[in-house]
């Protein structure tokens, strides 16, 4: 059985962790949008727009094994599978090493 913790949170630079995908939308206009359609209110939109402008969560990323995943133009199902597949490439790596 593996010896793994998937954790998903806005928190990952405040927990000790091994390894961390960061999602990321550079288009700034694209994730207003989405924000919008979330409902949040237009200051919690420019609060989240400036923090992707200046990198403030990969600022934080303490971490040194990480992925940055660009998800402009990509479906979420090709996001879960980008994500799927670095997450099997680690384990595989794991049990290699543990071996």
């Amino acid at each position: 059985m593996p010896d793994y913790v998937i954790f998903e949170s806005h928190t990952s630079h405040l927990i000790d962790c091994d390894y961390v995908i960061h999602l990321k939308l550079s288009d700034y206009g694209e994730l207003r949008k989405r924000l919008k359609l979330r409902g949040y209110v237009s200051n919690k939109i420019q609060s989240n727009v400036d923090s992707e402008i200046f990198e403030v969560i990969s600022d934080e990323i303490s971490c040194l094994n990480r992925i940055e995943i660009e998800t402009q133009n990509k479906s979420i199902e090709q996001v879960f599978f980008e994500v799927l597949t670095y997450i099997e490439s680690i384990a595989q790596h794991k049990m290699y090493k543990d071996f």
